[in-house]
């Protein structure tokens, strides 16, 4: 099952990087390093400490990062691209605590894309203020176990 689940996180089409408390990679995942090239930001190595590295050249979450541990999560805009057919390109980064019993064992960060149409953007700017209002009051949660639920 471990196998399984390690080559899920490989293909899922999110960027993923797991670290400790202390700021330091523990993994990444092979799509991390595709949105890197495709979207221009910086790759880690597993050597570096996240909490003194600036991933995003526009956006500094060096306070965010750090803010997991405390069992804050975070969701941002990294970057927004036009589209030739008046649609648009969004890339966001979450992060959120990883647990271990009740003790935060580190953080995880996911990247993804997301394409808006042309025509679904009309819609998008009408609901964006109920979208924002909501994102701001919520959070993000994920819980991955196996099939006896540890």
């Amino acid at each position: 099952m471990e196998e399984s689940l390690s080559i899920l996180i490989d293909q899922i089409p999110l960027g993923i990087i797991i670290y400790s408390r202390d700021g330091k990679v523990e993994y990444i995942n092979k799509n991390f390093h595709k949105f890197s090239i495709l979207y221009q930001f910086q790759f880690p190595s597993q050597e570096i400490n996240l909490f003194e590295f600036n991933l995003f050249r526009n956006l500094d979450l060096s306070n965010d990062l750090k803010n997991i541990i405390k069992g804050n999560s975070f969701e941002k805009e990294i970057k927004r691209i036009e589209t030739q057919t008046s649609g648009y390109i969004s890339v966001f980064v979450k992060g959120f605590p990883i647990y271990e019993e009740e003790n935060i064992s580190g953080g995880m960060l996911i990247v993804e894309d997301l394409k808006i149409l042309a025509e679904t953007n009309t819609e998008l700017k009408l609901k964006s203020r109920l979208t924002e209002d909501y994102l701001t009051r919520s959070e993000d949660f994920i819980i991955v176990t196996d099939t006896s639920g540890d």
